[in-house]
């Protein structure tokens, strides 16, 4: 079936029509791209073994966007699952901690753990005033479905209390503005726009020393997973993690045996985000203070001035 065919929300491309893009496995190959004129889209590719004939399904995930993009993955997995694959899913803030390990945490970790949440329900709120949704609400983890990731205290501890501490610090300075200020909305659309288009046009890169542990760290532990058993699977993992994943499909001997495009949301338009800021604009879906409303006694005051 040709992508003219399919509706926008998701397209494909036949497997071997890679044009100047790098092999499958290779650390290169896009993990997401903007398809004309502002759809942000991530892709879903499946291997084979030619010689144990199993699959593995690569869902590369954002973790926002649209409940229809969510939709979409959702039904997608339910008919992996259906057909006898096991599903792997990462999950930082849902894996178990050892318990030698919990009764340790000091006091630099727990604030770290707190800024965490304290994340988590910022971009929460952010993301709802452009329309999307988290992961996490969209798409939960299912009965059947195996975390295999490290836990966040454990990514702290390999990564460095002071590095997640600052990761976390600057994510939150970005997300955190009073009710009705005009400039920050648009601002944080802004950088949305470039990091989407960015994304969509460049290889990932790690960013910081966190990255060594959140993205190559964390991959390796659900590749042990994957070839612990024998069962078709499904991952269904951030769009980061792809490369690392594909790279060792391939080495292992995988094939690919298909990819399809799934769009996560539209992109801000840049242009708006920088003359809302400009202007003062009330961006939309943003809260406005609450105006307390005057009384009668007030009201009979100013009459009487």
């Amino acid at each position: 079936m040709s992508s003219a065919n399919l509706p926008p929300s998701v397209s494909s491309q036949p497997v071997g029509d890679q044009g100047s893009r790098p092999a499958v496995g290779h650390a290169g190959r896009r993990c997401a791209r903007v398809y004309p004129p502002r759809q942000f889209q991530t892709p879903v590719r499946t291997y084979r073994h030619p010689r144990t004939g199993r699959h593995v399904t690569l869902i590369g995930t954002m973790h926002v966007g649209t409940a229809q993009y969510y939709a979409a993955l959702g039904e997608l997995v339910s008919g992996l699952e259906a057909g006898g694959a096991v599903v792997f899913c990462e999950g930082t803030r849902q894996a178990t901690v050892p318990n030698d390990q919990a009764l340790a945490v000091s006091d630099a970790e727990a604030a770290v753990l707190e800024h965490v949440e304290q994340a988590a329900a910022f971009t929460a709120r952010r993301v709802a005033e452009l329309g999307w949704v988290t992961q996490l609400a969209a798409l939960p983890h299912r009965p059947g479905w195996r975390i295999a990731d490290l836990s966040m205290l454990e990514v702290i501890r390999r990564a460095g209390v002071e590095v997640m501490a600052a990761r976390f610090r600057r994510t939150l300075r970005r997300l955190d503005w009073s009710d009705g200020a005009r400039r920050r909305p648009h601002l944080f659309r802004l950088g949305v726009a470039v990091t989407l288009r960015t994304a969509g046009r460049a290889d990932w890169t790690d960013r910081d020393a966190g990255d060594q542990v959140l993205v190559h760290e964390r991959t390796a532990v659900v590749l042990a997973a994957v070839h612990g058993t024998d069962r078709d699977a499904v991952l269904l993992w951030g769009a980061a993690h792809l490369p690392g994943l594909e790279a060792d499909l391939a080495n292992a001997g995988y094939e690919p045996a298909g990819e399809r495009w799934y769009t996560v949301a539209t992109v801000p338009r840049i242009w708006r985000a920088i003359i809302g800021a400009v202007l003062g604009w009330p961006a939309p879906g943003s809260v406005e203070p609450a105006r307390s409303r005057p009384s009668i006694v007030d009201a009979r005051n100013r009459s009487n001035r």
